[in-house]
């Protein structure tokens, strides 16, 4: 629970940081999209889809912060 509290602490602190981490992941989906088109990670988009909800958790929770 501690490291909970320490966590939401810092990330009030620094509010930007899940959406840099997503637009960092979607921008490597699109990287394995291009190198590797037909592996399991640009088949799933398992990077796109994460960024995708980090981000989106980002924006609410920099909100409620």
């Amino acid at each position: 629970m501690k490291i909970m509290l320490k966590f939401f602490d810092w990330l009030a602190n620094h509010k930007g940081v899940p959406v840099l981490l997503a637009i960092g992941l979607i921008v490597l989906n699109f990287l394995l999209v291009v190198v590797n088109p037909q592996g399991w990670g640009a088949r799933t988009n398992v990077c796109l889809h994460a960024g995708l909800v980090i981000g989106l958790f980002g924006e609410l929770l920099a909100d409620v912060l």
